[in-house]
């Protein structure tokens, strides 16, 4: 399989992965990373069109960048963070003064669990 080698540098491998894969094609197999480089695989021939493209694309990465998938993650756990900070206000304890504390601490981790449910099939849909 093909290759260009590259020095190391700091890299989100999935983000550069989507930003290779959509620059290089059908030919581009995939991006490994060892201590030592940046080791970009082809299915076939690498052409010196592609090595100074890799070679710019990859200088001009930032590793703080997202893949997709990342970003879709990091949003998915930023709207159940904000949804869980929200439910301490909705569990009204009050109804359940009369219970013992095993009692109350179950209901509110039902009631816990069905709203963050809920929030996850709103997430997906």
């Amino acid at each position: 399989m093909p290759e260009h080698r590259i020095q190391p540098r700091p890299v989100n491998l999935e983000a550069l992965d989507d930003v290779l894969r959509a620059q290089l094609g059908e030919d581009y197999a995939g991006t490994s990373v060892s201590p030592d480089e940046i080791i970009v695989h082809f299915k076939t021939f690498i052409s010196p069109a592609h090595q100074a493209l890799i070679e710019q694309l990859i200088a001009n990465h930032d590793p703080a960048s997202l893949s997709q998938r990342q970003q879709a993650a990091l949003q998915r756990q930023q709207r159940l963070q904000n949804a869980r900070d929200n439910y301490e206000h909705l569990v009204d304890l009050d109804a359940f003064a009369g219970a013992t504390a095993l009692i109350r601490n179950l209901a509110e981790s039902v009631h816990l669990l069905a709203l963050e449910i809920d929030e996850l099939r709103t997430i997906d849909n």
